[in-house]
């Protein structure tokens, strides 16, 4: 089952700035903890043009919906990979893929960077959520608390880049 993520932030800083927190191993290790995540391995490299963050997480679901949590397990690992690249004139592409074994989804999409109205950026991430069945269990009922679950990240994230630009977010 499919469901499609759209999320979109503006913050008063430069893309260049943006950017810079978002491949942070500090800023990276920040969000995990923000998120809950319990144990974590984060690699950032800059093969080629580009740059690339690998996350490898475990984490409570217990930011999930409670009429939910009993189609998810009470931990999810996730291996999450984001590729960036540099478009040029402070605009920033991202593509990711995050991955679940239990519940089996997959998260793909891309992110974007780029300069806003009054010197500001916006960071727009934007997806799909696919879910396999789980025993029993439809993928369909999994889509959606995984999307819930996948929102609150996104909302946690920005909430840490804001602290990190002493923003509110």
């Amino acid at each position: 089952m499919l469901a499609d993520v759209e999320f979109t932030q503006s913050f008063a800083c430069t893309p260049s700035e943006l950017f810079g927190i978002l491949v942070a191993p500090e800023f990276l290790e920040e969000f995990a903890s923000e998120v809950g995540v319990t144990q974590r391995a984060t690699h950032v490299s800059q093969p080629s043009d580009s740059t690339v963050v690998e996350l490898h997480w475990k984490f409570p679901t217990n930011n999930v919906p409670a009429f939910a949590r009993r189609f998810v397990p009470d931990v999810v690992e996730l291996d999450w990979r984001t590729s960036w690249t540099d478009l040029g004139g402070d605009s920033m592409l991202g593509t990711y893929l995050a991955r679940s074994g239990d519940p089996s989804a997959q998260f793909t999409g891309n992110m974007s960077i780029r300069a806003a109205e009054g010197g500001r950026s916006e960071l727009r991430q934007s997806g799909s959520v696919h879910a396999e069945r789980r025993g029993l269990i439809p993928g369909s009922f999994i889509t959606g608390p995984l999307e819930s679950l996948f929102h609150a990240v996104l909302a946690d994230e920005a909430k840490v880049v804001a602290r990190w630009l002493n923003q509110s977010a």
